[in-house]
């Protein structure tokens, strides 16, 4: 059984998670989603996709990896039709999240297929899946929300500790880098038992250039341009 952490240590672990956010580095990251649920009409479904996270002390960078064919196949459907894309394609679109010296965010979609960033206010935020919270980008789970959650004593790897919480909804559980304070794997479920998902995230090499260093020639849009 999980329970409640008192709120005077809640308070000590949530700044000691603020001040460990302040050392976590640089991180590069392939990050795997694996989906499955149980619908009404009693068919399993499973979603699996993976995305590519880089952080840089403000900048934080996360793209979906579309599959060469999966890309062609789309460009092709496209052309066939005569679409133009005026509205905002979310998948193929890099998430650009950067925090300036104040704390204020800037969030910009950037499609590199057509070579736009869309500035996004902080209205639309949830039209384009972004919760507006810092840690939640810098990190994937805030260390604000980790620090509500009890360790579990399970066995994990060096550098990493599990974490779980329960609720009346469902469960979560964490296992947490304790260095660069990001989840190397979340596991999570509804309490009916119909739903599931997993995320997996892997370090991989830096690249040669940031993404966010090539995107001077990039034609800047409000986000009211893609709207009908």
């Amino acid at each position: 059984m999980i329970y409640p952490i008192p709120l005077h240590i809640l308070v000590v672990l949530t700044a000691l998670a603020t001040s460990a956010s302040a050392q976590a580095g640089d991180l590069n990251l392939v990050i795997r989603h694996t989906i499955h649920s149980l619908g009404a009409d009693g068919v399993s479904r499973n979603s699996e996709f993976s995305e590519r996270l880089y952080r840089r002390n403000d900048q934080v960078w996360i793209e979906r990896i579309i599959p060469a064919a999966a890309e062609h196949d789309n460009d092709h459907a496209h052309a066939q039709q005569g679409v133009e894309h005026k509205h905002l394609d979310l998948a193929a679109s890099a998430r650009w999240i950067v925090r300036d010296a104040k704390g204020v965010l800037k969030v910009n979609l950037v499609n590199r297929h057509e070579r736009t960033i869309v500035d996004i206010p902080q209205p639309e935020y949830a039209n384009v899946g972004f919760d507006g919270d810092w840690g939640n980008a810098y990190h994937l789970i805030s260390p604000r929300h980790m620090a509500t959650m009890q360790p579990t004593g399970q066995a994990a790897p060096t550098g990493a500790k599990w974490f779980a919480s329960r609720n009346q909804s469902g469960w979560v559980r964490v296992l947490w880098d304790e260095k660069q304070q990001y989840p190397r794997q979340v596991e999570s479920g509804n309490a009916a038992g119909t739903q599931r998902r997993s995320m997996m995230a892997s370090l991989t090499p830096a690249p040669v250039t940031l993404p966010w260093a090539t995107l001077k020639t990039y034609q800047r849009k409000e986000y009211s341009d893609t709207l009908d």
